[in-house]
């Protein structure tokens, strides 16, 4: 089943996007406050600092790989 999302932060800060069965994310990317981020079939989480976000990325069991 596909599930779309669409977040909204109160405060600047960093998100990831997090895949069912791919333990790999796709490096974090800032996000603005009062911006909407949609994605389709992905969890997104978010941390005001970029260090918050990945220890919450870690403590779920994934990794994240540089975009090169």
């Amino acid at each position: 089943m596909n599930t779309s999302l669409s977040k909204r932060y109160d405060k600047d800060g960093f998100a990831a996007l997090l895949s069912k069965g791919n333990t790999n994310v796709p490096g974090v990317f800032p996000v603005k406050a009062d911006q909407t981020y949609n994605a389709t079939g992905l969890t997104v989480v978010f941390a005001e600092t970029e260090a918050a976000l990945l220890a919450i990325i870690a403590a779920k069991g994934y990794t994240v790989v540089p975009l090169s």
